[in-house]
């Protein structure tokens, strides 16, 4: 019987070369430790200053980053997929300021190019790039709901809106391998041989560690994009309450996709946390 064929891609070799450069320049040692000292930035570093930054204590922000982290530790290993999770923490910050920032104080040219930089970069490092574009999606239909304006107003607005989402959506296509790299990536979402190849892509399992961890940030979640909602309104939290909902439930679908809920519970975790 014939068998179907589809084409090899390498769909992260970016980052598949920056680890290459790594051990070349120290061997396993100088990889292993680089990989834990950045993982450890992401939540400890970025996440932390970012969740000071959206209003939380200290003390709320320390420990919605620590839950995150204890959560995502079961991604921290050794390939270009824990570079992803970084692009996506950084897309996220990237939005949440832009979400904060509700009279875009920052020039549409500043934020196509910073969207542009992130998704080109992303897309030839890692393919959970998808992911982030999602969720500019979901910013795009928030930035849609906000506001009071007139319909030219939001007019213009989805305008400028799109213009961004298309440019980073256009930046993806600028590797190897162009369109075809899409293609490959839903391919191999749709082949139930490669779903179920790892215990990566399998449902999370709640009674363990990272599932008590998810759980966690789940009712501290719930909590704090409540009290928000109670004094700025329910618009104000679209785009986290639609973002923190959808990965949640992607998660419990597959567990390769916990980090990155874990990094956009944390924003409301934090608020939760800061009764």
């Amino acid at each position: 019987r014939s068998v179907q064929t589809r084409p090899w891609i390498a769909d992260q070799w970016l980052g598949d070369y920056l680890l290459f450069q790594g051990y070349q320049a120290g061997g396993f040692p100088i990889l292993y430790l680089s990989g834990t000292i950045l993982f450890t930035l992401y939540f400890f570093g970025l996440l932390f200053h970012a969740l000071r930054c959206d209003g939380s204590s200290i003390f709320a922000a320390s420990l919605a980053a620590a839950l995150a982290f204890k959560a995502s530790q079961i991604h921290c290993i050794l390939r270009p997929v824990l570079l992803g999770i970084g692009l996506f923490l950084l897309t996220t910050i990237w939005l949440r300021t832009l979400v904060r920032d509700s009279q875009y104080v920052s020039s549409q040219l500043c934020r196509c190019i910073t969207g542009t930089a992130l998704f080109f970069l992303w897309a030839n490092i890692h393919p959970s790039f998808p992911l982030g574009l999602v969720l500019l999606a979901i910013f795009v239909g928030h930035r849609l709901l906000e506001g009071a304006e007139t319909l030219a107003d939001r007019a213009h607005k989805l305008r400028s809106d799109l213009l961004l989402f298309f440019c980073c959506l256009g930046a993806t296509c600028f590797n190897p391998y162009g369109i075809s790299l899409h293609t490959s990536i839903l391919t191999l979402g749709q082949s139930d041989y490669f779903m179920h190849l790892h215990e990566e892509w399998l449902p999370l399992t709640l009674s363990h560690p990272e599932g008590c961890f998810f759980l966690c940030l789940i009712v501290l979640g719930i909590i704090g994009i409540t009290l928000a909602m109670i004094k700025d309104g329910t618009k104000s939290q679209v785009f986290l309450l639609t973002a923190c909902l959808l990965f949640s439930l992607l998660t419990l679908r597959s567990v390769r996709i916990l980090p990155y809920a874990s990094i956009l519970l944390s924003f409301p975790s934090a608020r939760g946390l800061s009764l």
